[in-house]
Formats: structure tokens, C-alpha cells, sequence
């Protein structure tokens, strides 16, 4: 949703932790055709986070291409998981790592920003 919401209205910061999976096709897991719409919001103020390891980890990674955040807002996690993160969401404990693992705290921060 903040993807969505970053292509209709300008929004001072967009942060998302292994977010959206829309799939035109869930067979073969083509990705949705809206996110290649044009962000109002710059995309300079859009952060991603995904695990490598988890389940959409390919579809996440071409998501952010398709909607042209910077290369050095992308954050390909590749940590081991955290203590924290022994249940496993949708059985991929990968997908909350993002957010639930302190290995990640500078990222947070700069995801965050220091003037918010």
C-alpha cells in the first residue's frame, strides 16, 4: 500500500520491510502492472528492505526496479535470522527480518532519516 500511495500522492518518506506482492499472474508470479506507474512522490523518499532468503525475494528485487527506487535505497538483507524471529510468517521466517533483527538498526536509521 505505501507504494501505491508514494505513485498518487507525494508523501514525505516511503518505507517498505518486504513489502508488496501483487501478481497480475500468482501462477507464474508476473508481477502486478501498477507498479510500473510513476511515483509522485520523489524516489529519492522510497526504501525497500528484503530478506534474500525469503520466499519473493526475486519479485521484491524486481518490484523496486519497477519502481524506480535508487539502487542505494534497496536493502538486500543477507544476515542470519535473529533470535526474534522464530515464528515463521506465511513459513518464511525470512520475511520479517527487516524489521525485527537490531543487525539491521543502521539501515533503520537511515531509512528513517535524521530531519523526520
Amino acid at each position: 500500500m505505501a507504494e501505491f500511495i508514494a505513485q498518487h500522492e507525494s508523501v514525505a518518506r516511503i518505507i517498505s520491510f518486504s513489502g508488496g506482492w501483487d501478481y497480475s499472474d500468482s501462477k507464474t508470479k508476473k508481477i502486478a502492472g501498477w507498479y510500473s506507474q510513476k511515483l509522485v512522490t520523489s524516489p529519492q523518499n522510497v526504501f525497500a528492505t528484503y530478506h534474500v532468503k525469503e520466499g519473493a525475494a526475486t519479485e521484491l528485487a524486481k518490484i523496486c526496479k519497477e519502481l524506480h527506487i535508487p539502487a542505494e535505497n534497496v536493502f538486500a538483507l543477507d544476515q542470519p535470522i535473529s533470535q526474534q524471529s522464530n515464528k515463521p510468517v506465511h513459513g518464511n521466517p525470512y520475511h520479517t527480518e527487516g524489521i525485527k533483527n537490531p543487525e539491521y538498526k543502521p539501515i533503520w536509521i537511515k531509512m528513517l532519516g535524521s530531519g523526520l
